[in-house]
């Protein structure tokens, strides 16, 4: 009997915790249905829709003939190149636009250096 009478207070309290408000559900689907294609959407004009960005990359100052790696923080390879004694070096590499620091491997030492506009100069001593 105790049984009978606890499953019966387990399954109304299980069917009574559980409600829904319709009225919100009712809401979110008016909203949904007032934009119906990409056309009727509203953004911003200086919105930019780019996932990536170019930045020109500027190295001086090599005092070895190494191969050079240009790399995201993760580890992503974005470039490499060998250079030459005393050689200076420009590029045009593409990263994400969300990236704010580029990691630079060379001589075995790994750099990293911070992205402020489209253009990094870079000395390495």
């Amino acid at each position: 009997m105790k049984k009978t009478i606890l499953l019966l207070i387990v399954i109304i309290f299980a069917l009574t915790s559980c409600q829904k408000d319709w009225d919100q559900i009712v809401e979110d689907n008016q909203t949904n249905e007032e934009i119906t294609s990409m056309s009727e959407m509203v953004v911003n004009s200086d919105f930019n829709w780019k996932t990536t960005k170019d930045i020109i990359v500027n190295f001086t100052g090599f005092d070895i003939n190494e191969v050079i790696y240009i790399k995201s923080l993760d580890g992503d390879i974005y470039h490499k190149a060998f250079f030459n004694l005393g050689d200076n070096y420009s590029t045009k590499i593409t990263i994400p636009t969300y990236a704010l620091e580029i990691n630079v491997m060379y001589k075995g030492a790994s750099t990293n250096i911070p992205i402020s506009g489209n253009e990094i100069n870079y000395k390495f001593i």
